[in-house]
């Protein structure tokens, strides 16, 4: 029985680095990292050897993606998760969008706030920004930065993103405590997390031009033969 052969295009960035490493982005850009002088052969069978775990990775992203709202009219927009007729001009939107997103966020952390007893004395207030990379951040100084788009996706979604902000003003980084106290002062977070992710894919992950993204960094589009 023949194999079944499937063509995909992966992005490959050499730099400064001692292993190979295969990336699948929610927006089903596979991203190869490898060290600057590895042959394309010794990459290319490090690549058959995950065949199954990009083919599985890929299957989710796309699974993911298609359970997305998508816009299919003109003047449409997505609103907590919903999407909605945007009767006004063009021009009015941000404006909106920036308020909307403002009340939404401090209704969160409002609600969310208290479950950090003393420490969420250290909350020095909020600022929205609309960002191409990031949900949100926070400072040393308590300065909580959340992303404008955060509008657009359902409310628990939002609402994990400022949780996990929160709880940066008492962890400044990602180790077990953090993710305890994330989930503690929201226990839904898991959940809502994993959902945001499908709406990063679109919002903030997707790139219409097909090139890597900053974040990815440069590199060259080569094509991947999964045989499976």
């Amino acid at each position: 029985m023949s194999q079944k052969v499937t063509v995909e295009t992966y992005q490959l960035v050499r730099s400064k680095r001692s292993t190979i490493a295969v990336e699948v982005h929610p927006d089903l850009q596979i991203v190869v990292r490898a060290p600057r002088w590895t042959p394309l052969r010794e990459i290319e069978s490090f690549l058959q050897d995950r065949v199954v775990w990009i083919q599985d990775r890929l299957a989710k992203a796309r699974q993911t993606l298609q359970s997305l709202p998508a816009l299919t009219n003109p003047g449409e927009v997505h609103h907590r998760g919903a999407v909605m007729q945007w009767p006004y001009s063009p021009s009015r939107f941000a404006t909106w969008e920036k308020a909307e997103a403002e009340r939404l966020c401090l209704d969160h952390i409002r609600e969310l706030l208290p479950g950090l007893g003393v420490h969420g004395l250290r909350y020095n207030g909020l600022k929205l920004r609309r960002m191409r990379r990031r949900w949100g951040s926070c400072s040393y100084s308590g300065i909580i930065v959340l992303n404008t788009l955060l509008v657009r996706v359902p409310d628990h979604c939002s609402k994990a993103v400022v949780a996990h902000e929160l709880a940066h003003l008492v962890h400044m980084n990602h180790g077990p405590a953090f993710k305890r106290q994330v989930v503690e002062l929201y226990p839904d977070y898991l959940a809502a997390n994993k959902e945001l992710d499908q709406w990063t894919s679109m919002l903030l992950s997707a790139n219409p031009n097909g090139r890597a993204s900053k974040s990815i960094g440069r590199g060259e589009r080569r094509e991947l033969r999964l045989l499976g």
